[in-house]
């Protein structure tokens, strides 16, 4: 196959179809898997923040704890809350295709 339409061709297996983005799109596909993933470990709904702004966070040795100081991006308020696990979740990750010449 000639590089220069691998994006524009199709594949014979049903979840690669290079060109065209697969139904259902990847976003439904991944909010259906964290949905299904919160059901299941029991997080609320108001558990969840959005349209908030972390500002810093910090490690105390002495208790295992993280202080993870936030934004209200609505309201203009901080405040900050403790917890022994952190994720950092910092948006969508993008890898450009590699390219040979």
């Amino acid at each position: 196959m000639d590089r220069k339409n691998v994006w524009n061709s199709r594949s014979t297996h049903s979840r690669t179809i290079l060109g065209n983005p697969p139904h259902p799109s990847p976003r439904e596909v991944l909010i259906d898997y964290l949905r299904g993933y919160w059901k299941f470990i029991g997080v609320k709904k108001e558990d969840v923040l959005t349209r908030h702004t972390v500002r810093n966070v910090s490690f105390d040795d002495e208790t295992a704890t993280f202080t993870v100081r936030v934004m209200n991006m609505e309201e203009g308020k901080d405040f900050e809350q403790k917890f022994d696990r952190l994720i950092v979740a910092s948006g969508h990750f993008f890898c450009a295709p590699h390219s040979t010449f």
